[in-house]
């Protein structure tokens, strides 16, 4: 049970920072989903920074860390569901281009965050 407590804290931490990342960028149709594409690439970040800076030194709570940054806290501020629906939309509209940047963009940009950390271990 307190695992689960965990990761609903962190969830909701990430999804209202998303929420505001959201408001922030104020995307509408037909543009580019930077808001998403930030979130994404923010939350790679974050995941490996926890993962080979935070955790590797931290033996205690352990676990409990990485349920609450990374199942949770990540978790609730990525969203893949929202990549796919935004990439989706720019297909149906006809903007293979935009979707074919938007894809490489945000899985060139999210790999080269997490290797930030990931390699200077």
């Amino acid at each position: 049970m307190k695992d689960l407590a965990i990761v609903f804290f962190g969830s909701g931490i990430g999804g209202c920072l998303r929420y505001g990342i959201g408001l922030i960028f104020k995307s509408r149709a037909g543009e580019f989903p930077f808001a998403t594409l930030s979130a994404n690439v923010l939350a790679c970040l974050i995941a490996a920074f926890f993962l080979h800076k935070i955790l590797p030194d931290s033996i205690q709570n352990q676990h409990s860390i990485r349920l609450l940054m990374i199942t949770g806290f990540c978790g609730g501020f990525s969203t893949f569901s929202t990549f796919s629906m935004e990439t989706s939309g720019m297909l149906r509209e006809g903007n293979w281009q935009g979707a074919v940047v938007y894809s490489l963009l945000s899985f060139s940009t999210g790999l080269a965050a997490f290797l930030i950390f990931a390699r200077s271990r």
